[in-house]
């Protein structure tokens, strides 16, 4: 039931993502990427490690990184 809970917080994501995610932090709740975090008036927290995603490019191995909203940031 862990799983599907973090799949449901994060249902914006596909499934692998959603795996890489849940591997990384289990209690993640909602997350996304700095940029978006900014926009919406939120701003990541100094030395944070953020949850490593698999970018589909032709490049061997690239990755994105998201942030969770409850432990890795903050409001303005």
């Amino acid at each position: 039931m862990d799983f599907l809970t973090t799949a449901a917080n994060n249902f914006k994501y596909s499934f692998q993502e959603q795996l890489l995610i849940f591997a990384q932090k289990p209690d993640a709740t909602a997350c996304a990427e700095v940029s978006w975090w900014n926009k919406h008036g939120r701003w990541v927290n100094r030395n944070t490690k953020g949850i490593a995603l698999l970018v589909d490019t032709d490049a061997p191995y690239k990755l994105r990184h998201v942030f969770d909203a409850v432990s890795y940031t903050h409001l303005t």
